[in-house]
């Protein structure tokens, strides 16, 4: 896809800005609210719209994404492209590992391990109480993916809604900065060789392929954050992976599905 058919794409679909979730989601929100403050350790509950995923939940999630979890509007169009492109038997990668809930739906469609990268230390046990409650596997690595080897460590920003966490900061907004630990992608995708990788790290996939990667893995479900890296940025990466040899064949919102020309063949 060309520079000026991406940007074309995202402002007819309206992909500029967030939507107000906050206000969409008022009395959900403060329901979640209340809820939460009177939770003593966690909550299961069964996902709305994914039938067989369920979902252990604690105060650490927050009112919002509490409330997106238990309406199904959390990642939603992330599953439906999850279950119309990925099959029994792939290898997935995820950078960016949330609370779980999609590396352990990958993990259900796959039968296989997912290796999740996420720097985030507050989100391990989340993720690992997901892959138990589901019954699948799913391997933790805590640091955090870059486009180069330019440094051993990083800074990494934590924010208190915990999707919010990035290595970028947003003007306006509170982080607690810790130290990680880095890897290169292409160290990643050579040493792991997946058949699927997901990236899912809040503006910080604008950096993430500077170079031809090593091994390409036949399938690339990137969430392209818009909003907070900009049109010119986001146009950059996708002809970026059009040069590395990727073709844009189907998005939901801001996750966008990549295929190489092999797969599509």
């Amino acid at each position: 896809m060309t520079r000026a058919a991406f940007i074309d794409l995202i402002r007819r679909e309206g992909l500029e800005r967030w939507p107000d979730l906050d206000a969409q989601h008022a009395t959900g929100i403060a329901d979640a609210a209340r809820l939460l403050a009177g939770l003593r350790g966690s909550v299961v509950i069964d996902h709305p719209c994914v039938q067989g995923l369920r979902m252990d939940l604690d105060g650490s999630v927050g009112a919002k994404i509490f409330c997106l979890l238990c309406a199904g509007a959390y990642e939603a169009g992330d599953f439906d492209l999850y279950q119309s492109h990925l099959a029994p038997g792939e290898r997935v990668l995820e950078l960016g590992g949330g609370i779980g809930i999609t590396a352990a739906r990958c993990a259900q469609i796959t039968g296989r391990e997912v290796v999740v990268v996420e720097p985030n230390p507050h989100l391990h046990d989340l993720i690992r109480r997901q892959a138990n409650l589901n019954g699948v596997s799913v391997r933790i690595d805590p640091r955090c993916a870059t486009g180069t080897t330019a440094a051993e460590h990083i800074s990494f920003l934590l924010h208190e809604e915990m999707w919010r966490s990035s290595m970028l900061a947003e003007p306006g907004e509170s982080y607690q900065q810790i130290q990680v630990a880095t890897v290169a992608i292409n160290s990643l995708l050579d040493a792991i060789r997946p058949d699927v990788l997901i990236v899912d790290i809040e503006g910080a996939e604008c950096d993430l392929f500077q170079e031809t990667p090593k091994h390409f893995p036949a399938k690339l479900f990137i969430e392209v954050h818009v909003p907070r890296i900009g049109e010119v940025a986001s146009a950059d990466l996708v002809e970026r992976l059009t040069r590395h040899g990727y073709a844009l064949t189907d998005h939901r919102d801001w996750m966008f599905f990549f295929e190489t020309a092999a797969e599509r063949a």
